[in-house]
């Protein structure tokens, strides 16, 4: 099993994701609980199983997840950069064995001192 902590940033609505799939590249078991309503009703949407294929092979914007928040009448908000949905499919690639399990950060840095 695969756990992610997901710290979003501004909106401070944490996710927290869990993976199950031994290795398996057609089936993986996903529970996902966010504080964000708009990430979990997401989560609840597209379901508990999912198939990594399907998932982590997609092209950008075309996985499952991606797909319900484009439609407009699930209201997702229109934020781009939520890192929520690549957390999801992060925990999924590593547990179905399609990605490494390591970590992935995205900081920003201080000009003046070059500190991360």
């Amino acid at each position: 099993m695969k756990k992610l902590i997901i710290e979003p940033g501004a909106c401070r609505f944490t996710t927290v994701v869990e993976a199950e799939g031994e290795g398996n590249k057609r089936k993986v078991n996903v529970k996902v609980e966010s504080m964000c309503p708009h990430v979990q009703a997401m989560s609840d949407a597209v379901g508990s199983e999912v198939n990594p294929i399907k998932v982590c092979l997609a092209k950008p914007g075309t996985d499952p997840y991606s797909r319900w928040a484009q439609e407009p009448a699930n209201n997702f908000p229109p934020h781009a950069c939520c890192p929520a949905i690549v957390g999801i499919i992060k925990a999924i690639e590593a547990e179905s064995g399609l990605g490494l399990p390591r970590p992935t950060q995205i900081c920003f840095v201080d000009e003046e001192t070059d500190d991360a």
